[in-house]
């Protein structure tokens, strides 16, 4: 038997002790309830001991009887409602009634109900919610759209298929939004009116113009940003090309559908739709007229200061240690053979390399409608890999470090030892390292560069 079994088994076996515990305890106070003529309370206090024991026979009896006594009360408040004329008490203790004769079934307890009753309350539910289903649509007609929804979910909350109540009261959700969407976008605010038409897409994406609005939201509020190669004061100009791939692809997966991003190579492809052309480098210069070409506010620009990649060349030194054995020896005192431990001289060989990347550069954003920085950041960072392991042919685990030409005992340098012959063998290659540097920093700098477009974006 497992551990883990044995302390399931005694989990159940508590849970079980408790559960029987607190039906029996239910039941208990049930009964004292019934003998005090509380009825209610004694079947409320059944239930309780069912929910906890559905096998309790003595308790079924008991809510059986006791429970039937509860219904009948349900019942006759539900004529005395009716008779009052209060529509609205009598519809709901009926249907109070309905669900305790529900829980009751599903402890395979039955209660009796005279036919004419489900026709009284059909009757009086209609006459109820013709009443709210008439304020609902006056109150909607008046543009009173939270008191309509009240009205409109109450009829739907006691019966989902009254006429088009439903309908109606997904129109008391959304024509408010619509109306501010509406507003919204004729004062220019167009992410709002974007914001509020998504609100009201959750209902109905196609309510009304619903759909040509928020495209029309797009395309006269989206701030395009036109992405410029970078400058390289470097002597590899491969560099540069992933430094701005690399914020290109950061900058595309932003969420943010009123921010739209244009690269060298789209920006020629969209001039080139206009039969115009861009001869040259688009630098600060050129960028205000490819801007103004694309719809462009803002330009975004890089120059790459520093880079350097330097693979560390493998180390490689030979050292000097001893390997523990064995030799079986005959001791005069016990008269018995003993293994005795003795240290033959060994080596083993120790490897170290580290690679390293230097990366500096500078991201700046430029408003084309201003002239104003709105954006300038600066990165310069080292980062590198090394290993530095032993590798020894013979048995490992036998292996002492030298001192001063004898065997060393010493804890922490036998660890030492230990940890090299174990340590890691791989190393991160320049182009890795120089891939971490441009994945960390591009995304910083785009979440950023999103950050502070945010601000220029029309509310």
């Amino acid at each position: 038997m497992t551990k883990q079994f044995l302390y399931t088994t005694l989990i159940s076996c508590f849970l079980f002790t408790q559960a029987c515990s607190g039906t029996k305890k239910y039941a208990k106070q049930a009964q004292a309830y019934q003998e005090a003529g509380l009825y209610k309370d004694a079947a409320a206090s059944y239930l309780e001991s069912l929910r906890r024991d559905p096998t309790n026979l003595d308790a079924r009896v008991g809510l059986r009887l006791n429970g039937a006594r509860v219904f009948g009360d349900y019942l006759d408040d539900f004529f005395k409602a009716k008779a009052i004329g209060d529509t609205r008490k009598a519809v709901y203790t009926y249907i109070e009634a309905k669900r305790y004769a529900e829980t009751l079934g599903m402890y395979n307890i039955q209660v009796d109900e005279p036919s004419y009753i489900k026709s009284d309350f059909e009757s009086l539910k209609e006459e109820y919610l013709t009443g709210l289903y008439n304020d609902g649509k006056m109150l909607l007609g008046k543009g009173d759209f939270n008191a309509a929804k009240s009205k409109l979910s109450e009829i739907t909350s006691i019966d989902e298929e009254y006429k088009d109540a439903k309908e109606l009261e997904k129109i008391a959700i959304i024509e408010p939004l619509y109306l501010q969407a509406e507003q919204a976008f004729q004062q220019d605010k167009f992410v709002k009116a974007y914001n509020l038409l998504n609100q009201v897409g959750v209902y109905d994406n196609s309510y009304k113009e619903s759909i040509h609005i928020k495209e029309q939201c797009l395309e006269l509020g989206t701030y395009t940003v036109a992405l410029l190669s970078f400058s390289n004061a470097t002597t590899d100009q491969a560099i540069s090309h992933k430094i701005q791939a690399n914020l290109l692809s950061s900058l595309a997966n932003n969420n943010n559908p009123f921010i739209k991003i244009i690269d060298r190579e789209n920006m020629e492809a969209l001039l080139a739709q206009q039969k115009l052309n861009l001869s040259g480098a688009i630098d600060e210069k050129t960028a205000a007229t490819a801007g103004d070409l694309l719809g462009a506010k803002a330009v975004l620009t890089g120059k790459v200061i520093e880079y350097s990649a330097n693979p560390g060349k493998m180390q490689v030194y030979d050292r000097s240690g001893f390997e523990a054995y064995g030799v079986k020896q005959f001791n005069k005192v016990t008269q018995k053979d003993e293994v005795v431990t003795k240290y033959k001289k060994t080596s083993y060989t120790e490897y170290y390399q580290k690679n390293e990347v230097k990366l500096a550069y500078q991201v700046q954003l430029t408003s084309l409608q201003t002239g104003e920085i709105l954006f300038s950041k600066f990165f310069d960072q080292t980062t590198g890999d090394a290993m530095h392991f032993a590798v020894y042919e013979g048995d490992s685990r036998n292996l002492y470090p030298e001192a001063n030409g004898a065997v060393s005992f010493n804890k922490n340098e036998r660890n030492q030892l230990n940890q090299l012959l174990n340590a890691k063998r791989e190393i991160s290659g320049t182009n890795e390292l120089t891939n971490s540097l441009l994945n960390s920093s591009t995304s910083v700098f785009s979440r950023d560069i999103i950050t502070n477009l945010q601000k220029y974006i029309s509310e």
